[in-house]
């Protein structure tokens, strides 16, 4: 999908209608033709159209010169093919935990919604969930994190039609991950959900060490200490060592000492994607995270009223340098999310607290 595509999606069960082939039978033809990949992709039209669209979606796919198996994919598949339950199940959900959809990881904010609205064991309610998920991006990750009702009186008709359409879709990788459960009486979380958030809505620093040590190895947490480093890393390529705000290098012994933010914070359910990032200085990094500045659609730099600056920020209040392909702009469900509910707050409320 592509970035204008993608900027055009309000609704939050539109980006869950993004994956549409059940987890189980993608692992299982996977699995059956891992050393046929090319051959399998011409078997039938549906195979490159989406099965590995979809896997190339959760990271268990690449495409370069051909289509191959990922790092996680090759994990996955070993787990797979050992038959063990547990590993496998563990390693769905750290897929899910990091699957990115412009900027946020959307499986992780609705796991999120789940557990703040029925907890664990309680059967969902099919009709709240429809509400839910005909709800705008934004007020989807503002609501897990301030466990305030949403406005549900400005529901759009039409979307409530649709927004049950992908229901199948994520209930399917919930239950692969161990993390829900569906049985006579409906669908209901698990206790392995409250793990699950622990440590995907917790900042890397502030992922309990007990979790760091025992649970890395069960839900495979996709690099989260090693996310950071890659986030940035991939930042510094793609600004090209520069500042986006002020538009100069900041190197002191053959080392960059700009800093890779998030727009959403982690904690809110934002994702190490770049377009969810933006490579600045340690001061503007505090200020962004603080609400202090913000950036509107067309990359203006926006500063609170109440900050008293002394001519510290650039004159021309627009972001100085973006890289050079559109495609790694910040999303703006990122930028509009950190102006609606960050710019002048602050990052607050978090999972635990």
């Amino acid at each position: 999908m592509n970035r204008k595509r993608k900027n055009e999606i309000k609704y939050f069960y539109q980006i869950l209608s993004d994956i549409k082939n059940n987890i189980d039978t993608l692992i299982k033809e996977l699995y059956e033709n891992q050393n046929n990949l090319e051959f399998y992709a011409k078997s039938k039209p549906v195979i490159l159209k989406s099965k590995y669209p979809d896997l190339k979606k959760l990271n268990i796919l690449k495409k370069t010169s051909k289509w191959e198996i990922t790092d996680i994919g090759n994990e996955l598949l070993n787990i797979y093919g050992s038959k063990n339950k547990d590993q496998y199940q563990k390693m769905i959900a750290s897929i899910l935990g990091t699957y990115s959809f412009n900027g946020f990881r959307p499986y992780a904010v609705l796991c999120k919604f789940l557990f703040l609205k029925y907890g664990v064991d309680k059967y969902w309610d099919r009709d709240e969930i429809k509400n839910f998920l005909s709800l705008p991006i934004n007020e989807i990750i503002y609501y897990t994190n301030n466990e305030r009702e949403p406005d549900f009186n400005s529901l759009v008709k039409s979307n409530m039609e649709e927004a049950m359409r992908p229901y199948s879709y994520w209930l399917n990788y919930l239950k692969n991950a161990g993390l829900a459960i569906q049985d006579e009486n409906g669908e209901k979380l698990n206790s392995n959900v409250k793990d699950f958030l622990e440590i995907f809505f917790a900042e890397i620093e502030n992922i309990p060490r007990h979790k760091k040590d025992t649970e890395r190895n069960k839900y495979r947490i996709i690099g989260r200490g090693l996310d950071q480093v890659n986030f940035r890393n991939e930042l510094l390529d793609v600004y090209e060592g520069i500042c986006a705000i002020t538009g100069k290098y900041f190197v002191f012994k053959e080392s960059n000492l700009l800093e890779a933010a998030h727009i959403i914070p982690v904690s809110h359910g934002g994702s190490y994607d770049v377009n969810n990032g933006i490579l600045i200085t340690s001061d503007l990094h505090k200020a962004l995270d603080s609400g202090a500045i913000t950036f509107d659609e067309n990359y203006n730099i926006l500063i609170d009223p109440r900050v008293k600056e002394h001519d510290y920020l650039p004159k021309i209040q627009k972001i100085n340098f973006l890289p050079k392909d559109t495609e790694f702009y910040p999303s703006l469900v990122s930028i509009n999310y950190h102006k609606e509910y960050i710019f002048g707050r602050g990052v607050i409320a978090s999972i635990n607290n």
